[in-house]
């Protein structure tokens, strides 16, 4: 029946574009975010009370190493590995923690940084 293979004709360009808005939707997704988007690598030393935070601040401030201060006494999974949180994308972390990542000095340590979660301090080493 010719209405059937219209039909069929239809239904295969219908599928061929789909594939292709969606290849194209993944290509603009892995170039932009690959390329153009923010990314920070940063350390974080996570305590529950500020105190400590700011304790912990001061050590460093005297030149204490913060990878051992996060191994010693961070509270997140990233102790570790001294703090090291590796790469991630802006958006990634709490909007306080993003802010400091991506908007203040790099190499120096940033806080105490409250969060919901606690209190952070944050060394950025580099960002795009």
């Amino acid at each position: 029946c010719h209405f059937m293979s219209i039909l069929g004709q239809v239904k295969e360009n219908l599928i061929g574009r789909s594939i292709y808005q969606w290849s194209l939707i993944k290509y603009r997704e892995i170039y932009f975010e690959g390329i153009f988007m923010a990314i920070a690598c940063a350390m974080d030393i996570f305590v529950k009370a500020e105190k400590q935070a700011v304790d912990l601040k001061n050590q460093l401030d005297k030149g204490a190493d913060f990878g051992k201060l996060a191994k010693k006494f961070s509270t997140c999974p990233s102790k570790k590995k001294g703090g090291d949180l590796g790469e991630f994308k802006k958006g990634q972390m709490v909007k306080a923690f993003d802010d400091v990542v991506f908007k203040k000095e790099l190499l120096k340590v940033h806080g105490p940084v409250k969060t919901k979660f606690g209190f952070h301090l944050i060394k950025t080493i580099y960002r795009n």
